[in-house]
């Protein structure tokens, strides 16, 4: 923007605001508890058992050098602790259902330093155990030098990168650091002083600096214990019962923490790669397509978008269409436990401290009708990402004890989920907008017992048998010439079995008639109510827009008269369950609102009214203007985004679109007439339709 001109415009609007005291902020510092409280709460709709040990601390500002070194070795804790605690949730048998470690801000000068859990509520005492045990270790035995030094790489690392990455740095970030500087006097000093700043520190922080800080953790006069309950649980443990426990705990001798760190190469044996055999260019988007011989598509579009890094999506045909009805459980749970399973020679947690997600990552993604992997890295990390998408195709480490801690949290969410009247009713309107297909049922306890690890790892290795139906496409900071040798290499040498193969279509189709769904269980006094209205269309660019534009023009209208002139609802909103292309091409958009139940009839009434207007072609043309001009701005950020650009590409080429559509979007938004938004309305706004409340009991 033009810097003079915003001036100007700040000038003009505030200069009309007037302090109109000068008091002083008071001081929010909480006293100190000088004891354990102990706060234990049941609930009819907490879904399940957690327990939080908050530590009052005072907050430290990034206003020196001290205190900048000082966060420095908490977050160092924060990261090493909890790297331990996802080892005992991945790799052992645990009473713990998730498990975590941080800070939350409490006053101005006050934070509270947490380790909290939820815990399993049939062994409430002994995740608790688990928990306290792993508290006690490291005060017993502090941390190990292999750990502080890990984090220490990875900070330099980060604050390299930051330099690199400088000018593609976000707005948001430089606005939230800029504010923090006004409200909490936090230094701002330029990534490079940052840089030297900590290169000073890191060799002043040991592990006795980390041992003492992590103290904070364990203010034993100023601390509170929170216990939440779903409320029909009886086994509730008391205070007396959990200082016991703390205390027996202490009395132990505990032994150190097994290193979680591996030295040895990610990837070691040899690979036969395979070369490229076909080149073709793109140049109205800079793109270039490459065919290797054992049948992998690749496309490489270079940006600048963000310095030094790079993003991609790889995508297939299949998804867990292809796994039948017994198997279906095991397939649906299949990328949950790719997540928190190994890789080779590695298990998960050993993987996160070889190769940082925050520098490279690759997931594995499944869907009904198609499967594939996204990811991005520095491109210092180029030859570990290719690594990790080699190694997520062929040596996937499924275990019975992931498989048994996953089935364990399903099993605690579907138990209670009936306490969550949100959930009942949710599970409710999904039934009837699947027509209650078998494939769309939700968790219930018999899916969860019908998963086995064998049909997990007989569904995985048959999706990713064959590399020769994947398209992979890379965007970022990147030469062409040097991803070549990584592409031919690792990709290359994926498994092939050219077979040919799409999804299969179990006929799962949208509900189009009309439904109406009430369920009287909400506790509160009020409704949460949805009418969401499917229809067929040609799943193509321009319709695409013309559908977000008459949401957005919709759901300013509905706002405007029914929230703002007549206050009948709480709040109002226009949303879409997501368009599909597979196996028919559709698309859902809802009206949400929550209100006062006594207006339910008369809010969807004042609806219709609208909804007739915009059928009849009455509304607002420089509303639709204003909704083109949105969509470009949103088309305009996203365009600047690797990841948004490369799952862009891929959803062209499998939506049958041409790639360089990515060149023509503001140019079809500006092309959508009126006549059109009308004509669309028509269409999306029928007597057919699913109409739900969720009511008081």
């Amino acid at each position: 923007f033009d810097p003079k001109y915003v001036e100007g415009l700040v000038k003009k609007f505030f200069n009309k605001v007037k302090t109109k005291n000068k008091r002083p902020l008071p001081d929010t510092t909480i006293p100190k508890y000088k004891k354990t409280l102990f706060v234990a709460q049941k609930d009819p709709e907490q879904t399940s058992a957690v327990i939080n040990i908050l530590n009052k601390n005072l907050k430290l500002k990034l206003d020196t050098a001290r205190n900048f070194r000082e966060v420095t070795i908490g977050l160092f804790c924060i990261q090493i602790f909890q790297q331990r605690l996802n080892s005992i949730l991945l790799d052992q048998k645990s009473s713990l259902l998730s498990a975590y470690i941080g800070t939350h801000n409490l006053t101005l000068n006050n934070e509270f330093y947490v380790i909290g859990a939820q815990l399993k509520e049939d062994e409430i005492k002994e995740g608790i155990n688990i928990l306290f045990t792993e508290i006690e270790r490291v005060k017993q035995n502090g941390f190990i030098p292999k750990e502080l030094e890990i984090e220490k790489e990875k900070a330099i690392l980060s604050y390299e990168q930051a330099i690199k990455e400088k000018k593609t740095r976000t707005n948001n970030s430089i606005v939230t650091e800029y504010t923090r500087n006004f409200l909490e006097n936090e230094f701002v000093s330029g990534e490079e002083r940052e840089y030297e700043l900590m290169k000073q520190l890191l060799p002043t922080i040991s592990v006795n600096d980390l041992n003492n800080h992590f103290l904070n953790w364990l203010r034993y006069d100023d601390r509170i214990i929170n216990i939440k309950y779903p409320e029909k649980i009886k086994n509730i443990i008391s205070k007396d019962e959990l200082l016991n426990l703390e205390t027996k705990i202490q009395k132990n001798k505990l032994s150190q923490f097994a290193s979680l760190v591996k030295d040895q190469p990610l990837l070691e044996k040899k690979l036969p790669g395979s070369k490229i055999i076909f080149t073709k260019n793109y140049p109205s988007i800079n793109t270039r397509e490459f065919r290797l011989e054992n049948g992998v598509q690749v496309f490489l579009k270079p940006t600048k978008n963000k310095e030094k890094s790079f993003s991609f999506e790889a995508t297939s045909m299949g998804g867990y269409s292809h796994a039948n009805l017994t198997t279906l459980p095991s397939a649906k749970i299949t990328e949950h436990l790719i997540a928190e399973s190994g890789l080779g020679d590695f298990s998960r947690v050993e993987l996160v401290n070889k190769v940082d997600p925050s520098f490279v990552k690759v997931e594995v993604w499944i869907e009904p009708y198609q499967e594939g992997l996204n990811g991005e890295a520095i491109t210092k990390y180029t030859k570990e990402l290719f690594e990790l998408i080699y190694l997520n195709f062929t040596s996937v480490n499924f275990n019975e004890t992931g498989l048994d801690n996953s089935k364990s949290i399903l099993r605690e969410r579907v138990r209670n989920e009936n306490l969550n009247p949100s959930r009942v009713f949710f599970k409710k309107v999904f039934h009837a907008y699947y027509q209650d297909h078998p494939r769309r049922k939700p968790w219930n306890l018999d899916l969860i017992d019908q998963i086995k690890l064998d049909k997990i790892n007989n569904f995985y290795m048959d999706r990713f048998a064959d590399s020769s139906d994947f398209v992979f496409t890379f965007v970022g900071d990147f030469s062409i010439d040097e991803m070549k040798p990584y592409i031919e290499k690792y990709l290359g040498s994926l498994p092939s079995i050219n077979r040919k193969e799409n999804y299969i279509d179990h006929n799962i189709r949208i509900e189009n008639e009309s439904k109406y769904i009430e369920i009287k269980q909400n506790s509160e006094e009020k409704s949460h109510n949805y009418r969401i209205y499917s229809h067929k269309f040609k799943n193509s660019v321009k319709n695409r827009f013309t559908l977000y534009i008459l949401m957005d023009i919709v759901n300013r209208v509905l706002w405007e008269e029914i929230r703002t002139k007549q206050n009948l609802v709480y709040s109002i909103d226009v949303d879409t369950f997501g368009i599909k292309h597979f196996p028919t091409q559709n698309y859902s958009l809802y009206i949400t609102f929550e209100s006062d139940p006594k207006n339910n009839n008369l809010i969807f009434s004042e609806i219709d009214k609208i909804l007739e207007e915009f059928k009849n072609g009455d509304f607002k043309k420089n509303y639709i203007d204003e909704a083109k001009l949105h969509e470009i701005n949103n088309v305009n950020e996203n365009v600047q985004n690797n990841s948004f650009l490369a799952y862009a590409i891929n959803s062209y080429l499998f939506e049958d679109e041409p790639i360089t559509t990515i060149n023509n979007l503001n140019k079809v938004i500006q092309s959508i007439s009126n006549y059109e938004i009308h004509k669309f309305s028509k269409k999306s706004f029928t007597d057919n339709f699913i109409q739900a409340s969720l009511l008081p009991k």
